[in-house]
Formats: C-alpha cells, sequence, structure tokens
C-alpha cells in the first residue's frame, strides 16, 4: 500500500486526541495518532507489546537489547476509553513517567512535548466553597447553604442545591471562571469535603424522590453543565460520587457533558479500600454518557 493511501485510510477524527493506529504496509511501519497525545502513545505502545520496554516508576525500566527486530504483520487501532487517565501517587506524577503510561490528568508534570494534559486548572474537587464562600455570603444569605436539624449551619456546611439564587451564582461563577481559564476542558463543581447535606423541605422531597442524596446534586450540576454549554461547548462539568453522594440517583441521569468522579475513600488503616466499588456506586458508570476516572482519597 503506497503511503498516502495508508494516510487517507486513517480516521483521525476517530482518533481523537489520544487514539492511535500502528500498521505495516509492505516493509514500512506507520505509527500515526491524534494531534496531540496520539502519535507518542502509538510509539510507547509498539515499544511496550513489540519490543518488550517496561517503565515501572520514573526511576526503573526495563529496555531490552536486541541486535535485530523482526515484525509481522500488524494492524491495530486503539482510542482509550477513558478520556482522562491518572493515577494518583508520587511517582506518577513524573511527566516522563506519565506520558510513557499514557497518563494525561491533572496532576502529572506534562509539558508541551508530552501533548500536555487535560486541564482541571487550579480547581479539582471540593469546590463548593470555592464558588460560593460561606464567609461571603453567610451573613446575608444563610439560605444559600444547608439547613440541619432545622437551622442553617456555617459550619462545615454545603450549599442549598435547589435554591434558584444559588443556581443562578454558581453559573455566573462558573462562566467567570472559564472566561478567565479558556484552556479549561474539566471543571469541578462538587461538594466540600465533609458531610451536612441539605435537609430542607426542598432538597429533602428531591433525595427522597431519587432516593439518594446524589439526586439533588446531579439536578444542580446538570443545570450548571446546560447553562455553560453553548458559551463553552469543549467544557465538561465534574462532580464526585463520594460520601454521602455515592448511591445514584434512581431517576436523573447527568447529561452528556457532566463527569461523575468516583472518589473511593480510605479505610481505617489507612489503606485504600475497593469495597465501595462493588457496592452501589458502582452503579454509577450505568447512568452516565461519559465515562468516569476513580480515585483514591
Amino acid at each position: 500500500m503506497h503511503m498516502a493511501d495508508l494516510a487517507s485510510s486513517i480516521d483521525f477524527e476517530k482518533l481523537g486526541s489520544d487514539g492511535f493506529v500502528i500498521r505495516t504496509a509492505g516493509s514500512r511501519l506507520v505509527i500515526a495518532g491524534g494531534a496531540l497525545r496520539g502519535t507518542l502513545y502509538g510509539v510507547y505502545t509498539f515499544l511496550e507489546d513489540y519490543l518488550g520496554c517496561r517503565w515501572f516508576s520514573s526511576k526503573v525500566s526495563r529496555i531490552p537489547k536486541r541486535s535485530r527486530i523482526s515484525l509481522g504483520d500488524i494492524d491495530i487501532e486503539q482510542v482509550p476509553v477513558l478520556e482522562y487517565r491518572e493515577p494518583f501517587f508520587f511517582c506518577a506524577f513524573d511527566g516522563d513517567w506519565a506520558a510513557r503510561n499514557k497518563s494525561n490528568g491533572n496532576f502529572p508534570e506534562l509539558e508541551t512535548r508530552h501533548g500536555g494534559k487535560t486541564e482541571y486548572t487550579s480547581l479539582f474537587v471540593h469546590t463548593f466553597d470555592h464558588f460560593i464562600p460561606v464567609k461571603e455570603h453567610f451573613d446575608a444569605h444563610p439560605e444559600y447553604f444547608s439547613e440541619v436539624g432545622g437551622e442553617r449551619i456555617s459550619e462545615k456546611t454545603q450549599l442549598c442545591l435547589t435554591n434558584p439564587e444559588v443556581l443562578e451564582l454558581m453559573i455566573k461563577r462558573v462562566k467567570e471562571y472559564l472566561g478567565q481559564h479558556p484552556e479549561t476542558r474539566i471543571l469541578s463543581v462538587s461538594q466540600n469535603d465533609w458531610y451536612n447535606p441539605c435537609q430542607c423541605a426542598n432538597c429533602r422531597a428531591v433525595d427522597e424522590y431519587e432516593e439518594s442524596y446524589s439526586g439533588s446534586l446531579i439536578r444542580f450540576v446538570n443545570q450548571v453543565a446546560e447553562a455553560i454549554e453553548s458559551e463553552y461547548p469543549e467544557a465538561a462539568i465534574d462532580t464526585l460520587a463520594y460520601q454521602y453522594t455515592r448511591k445514584p440517583p434512581k431517576y436523573v441521569r447527568p447529561r452528556h457533558n457532566v463527569i461523575v468522579r468516583r472518589r473511593n475513600p480510605r479505610g481505617s488503616t489507612g489503606r485504600a479500600t475497593c469495597a465501595p466499588l462493588s457496592g452501589s456506586c458502582c452503579r454509577f458508570p450505568r447512568l452516565c454518557w461519559r465515562p468516569l476516572p476513580c480515585s483514591t482519597e
């Protein structure tokens, strides 16, 4: 096959930013991929799968020596199922190791030569208080925050997710942030890192209907995502299935531009436990348009 014919047979749109093909064409080896990282990932995959290279850590690699390389026919195509991939431990933050192992998340030190990364910018998770700070709003608007035991609370509080003024303010703040950081592709709108979900009559009615506190959360995040879509079509809103929101809602479904990040809590020993992934939390992938990353707290 002529090289021009081979190139025309590759569906680069399907490959996206990270997909690639590895093919032999007569005596030629062709590795081609998406504009950002695809070709780089194709090269590393070839080195792994056909030449036996391994990158166990940022300091430990195995690079076999061969006097001769012989290849048979190759025709493979890979497109990642997960658009965001990020092993969360210190060694994995090394940019070279991350690129070699096809990690494209926010925390690795990935540079332009690695094809960049999927940007969260400075906001990762637990962002309710960033966008609507309790210190800034509670005195004038206690109704913006959680009602617990019949009272609005300011200590370790969440947002009242059925309050239309809270929604309006969140949309405004999210749009302001995206306007200041247009490179952002995933922006977290997620609960603070403690409990105390709002139990006002409206929030309670939604969560009882959905049979989970995630009901009011997903409804709220869906409305934020819908409000930004026309102006920021490349951005997705990310939220958490974490602590009291790990159980999926019964009826509402995340929009196509909403990502639910499952957070896997630690056990009492401080070691990560996979138990929640065998419970209700693992049902979230069946409800979502977009694949779900999972991280360990």
